[in-house]
């Protein structure tokens, strides 16, 4: 709840579930009955429910302090302020008898009682809620898609390893890569649509590239570097009219065009004071229009 609370706020609702829809559509091989309706929701919810939340517990501010803490406590691990007792247990570590506190296992009872100590100072209270819903939403998208078949057992374990990549190239914890992002939100989500009831092509996968691209921009236009930002924004909307020209869709290719065109033309405000929040909210309903436009073909 609060993971779609936050996304409401910022104007970003419901965006992997999208995704997928879109990508069932552009498959060619949804029909609106039970059965794949009934796929489809398990799609949407494993994508919404189940990826997004791994993405957000990961990637979730609570975990600055405690990794600070720990930073600080393995430094001193490593760099200690003065020689080891020779002898007697540390006090608070890992007592282990006929052991020698100059011995490697005295080194990895000292890392255990730091562990032990650092998680029960300041991790279990911050992050202890992040870990529980973490366990609880990856169960759950390994459940879904194992229920669902082999592809998307693969594209969750790809989304687990993006995720994973993300927080561990982020300058610190709570502003993961937009590129990452926006792969777990869009372009594995619509992958995931699509390969639940077709195998994948070209198209519909340049696409899923198109869309993640922009949305990739779309959703840190608040940053400092907004420059670039925008120019991913445009470049996925082009590419994804250019992919639906090169498939002979020269209507749809007209219509995203057209919704692109608003996009367009509110960014000059971003240097005369409009709000990236606001620019955001007010752009992301033309480009989940076209994400749609782009895929009714195939219905």
């Amino acid at each position: 709840m609060m993971l779609l609370e936050g996304r409401i706020r910022r104007g970003l609702v419901f965006r992997p579930a999208w995704a997928a829809l879109c990508g069932a559509i552009a498959s060619g091989g949804f029909h609106w009955g039970t059965t794949d309706l009934v796929r489809l929701v398990a799609v949407m919810f494993l994508a919404e429910v189940g990826w997004a939340s791994v993405w957000a517990a990961v990637t979730s501010p609570a975990w600055a302090d405690p990794l600070r803490r720990w930073a600080i406590l393995r430094a001193q691990l490593e760099h200690p302020p003065g020689p080891p007792p020779t002898q007697g247990p540390q006090r608070g570590a890992l007592w282990l008898p006929y052991l020698r506190e100059d011995a490697p296992g005295g080194a990895l009872a000292r890392w255990l009682a730091a562990l032990r100590a650092w998680w029960a100072d300041s991790a279990r209270a911050v992050a202890g809620p992040v870990l529980n819903g973490l366990l609880i939403a990856t169960l759950l998208s390994l459940l879904l898609a194992t229920l669902l078949g082999p592809r998307l057992v693969l594209l969750t374990l790809a989304a687990f390893a993006t995720t994973q990549l993300a927080f561990a190239l982020s300058p610190r914890p709570g502003q993961p890569g937009a590129i990452s992002q926006a792969v777990v939100w869009v372009g594995l989500p619509w992958l995931a649509g699509h390969v639940a009831f077709s195998p994948l092509n070209f198209p519909s996968t340049g696409l899923a590239l198109a869309y993640s691209l922009a949305t990739a921009g779309l959703i840190r236009t608040t940053d400092d570097r907004r420059w670039v930002n925008l120019a991913l924004l445009n470049l996925g909307q082009a590419l994804a009219i250019a992919i639906l020209l090169a498939g002979g869709q020269v209507p749809g290719a007209g219509v995203v065009g057209l919704l692109a065109f608003p996009i367009v033309v509110m960014q000059p405000w971003l240097r005369r004071g409009l709000a990236g929040e606001s620019f955001v909210q007010r752009a992301q309903w033309p480009l989940m229009v076209a994400m749609l436009v782009s895929v009714v073909g195939n219905v």
